[in-house]
């Protein structure tokens, strides 16, 4: 389904990402852990399309994302791929709910409304949905912008160190989260620091680029 290709990424001369390929199929868990600050927000922009590589192939479903047309990166990184980013990317000056009904807005997509209510339970923003997003602490952020990249089901889920601002319970939630979703729904592409997951995940690792280990399930 997903296949990174030899790529190469540099920064202001400096060669961050070098000759670096995964390949996932359906239903797949990987865990990429590298030391903070070393690439791992810029491997999951490349992923994503929001990053060109300096050489390069990223293939969704056998298509080169980078070399096609505008329509389909933006169906691919609208509806096939979402991102929950460190910062959150959420907009302050609206409410929980109108965050969470973003990727509705921004390509048609249909609700499955069940889910999303079992999305705000088990993450416990239900209460919050009238709060902007400028009212809510750090780890309310972190859920809102975690449930915000699941609620429209997109086959590959991309979380940038999703347990930031969570306690050791609430981090454990979204572990869960995590696992009953690749399970049920598609594959999961997370970036930690924290080698903890490998265990709590039962991910074995197959491959090391310098710094950076790759583990799958």
């Amino acid at each position: 389904m997903l296949e990174v290709k030899n790529i190469n990424f540099s920064y202001n001369s400096k060669n961050v990402i070098k000759d670096f390929s995964i390949k996932l199929n359906l239903n797949q868990i990987c865990g990429i852990y590298w030391p903070s600050g070393s690439g791992k927000t810029t491997l999951l922009n490349i992923i994503w399309g929001l990053l060109k590589p300096d050489n390069w192939k990223v293939l969704f479903e056998d298509k080169d994302i980078y070399i096609q047309n505008f329509w389909f990166i933006s169906f691919y990184r609208n509806t096939q791929v979402w991102y929950a980013f460190q910062n959150f990317n959420l907009l302050n000056n609206f409410d929980v709910e109108q965050n969470l009904e973003l990727p509705f807005l921004i390509w048609t997509a249909s609700k499955d409304i069940e889910f999303q209510n079992y999305l705000l339970e088990f993450l416990d923003i239900k209460k919050l949905m009238k709060k902007k997003i400028s009212q809510i602490s750090g780890g309310e952020k972190e859920r809102v912008s975690i449930a915000k990249s699941m609620i429209h089901k997109p086959k590959i889920l991309l979380l940038d160190e999703p347990w930031t601002y969570l306690n050791k319970d609430l981090q454990i939630k979204i572990y869960e989260l995590m696992m009953e979703y690749f399970k049920r729904y598609w594959t999961v592409i997370f970036a930690s620091h924290d080698e903890g997951t490998i265990k709590y995940f039962d991910l074995k690792s197959q491959k090391n680029y310098n710094d950076l280990k790759i583990c799958f399930r």
